[in-house]
């Protein structure tokens, strides 16, 4: 297994005091043209979310509106995205060899 981290480059949202944490991380993903998180692909095990936020170090409740969590006009709240990648895998449709192990060359 691989992780990959991508910085994007800031954003700069207009929102309402009384949005919650995961109303915004929708209007961060619209902004940036990224998949709803309904569609991204969820591997075996993973139980993880796919999204959080973060304010000075904490964690944000995802249903907790921006006042209530603190967040003042003009602070910067860091949100992450996990997207999982499946690389190095082939899937094996049904009546094909399962024993196959695949490579870089498959890719």
């Amino acid at each position: 297994m691989e992780t990959k981290t991508d910085m994007e480059p800031d954003i700069h949202l207009t929102v309402q005091p009384t949005m919650t944490v995961s109303e915004v991380q929708k209007e961060v993903e619209k902004r940036m043209g990224w998949l709803p998180t309904s569609q991204l692909k969820r591997m075996e095990g993973f139980k993880d979310p796919w999204e959080s936020a973060v304010f000075k170090g904490r964690l944000l409740a995802p249903d907790k509106a921006l006042q209530d969590s603190g967040i003042a006009s003009g602070d910067m709240i860091i949100t992450v995205r996990r997207v999982l990648v499946p690389e190095g895998w082939k899937i094996v449709k049904e009546g094909e060899d399962s024993d196959y192990t695949s490579s870089d060359e498959d890719w």
